[in-house]
């Protein structure tokens, strides 16, 4: 592997683990949501039983 490729193969690793950061936040705040939901979700269902 020449510098140069070796150069460009941690430009692409540096690249593929930013993705993974901003694909990780996506993941937390659809959890998040998710969450948020559920608790409505269980809070309209509540009121159906009353």
């Amino acid at each position: 592997m020449s510098n140069s490729d070796a150069k460009e193969a941690v430009l692409i690793a540096q690249q593929a683990l930013g993705r993974c950061v901003f694909l990780e936040q996506e993941v937390r705040e659809i959890r998040e949501e998710t969450n948020e939901l559920r608790k409505a979700v269980d809070r309209l269902e509540g009121d159906l039983d009353e």
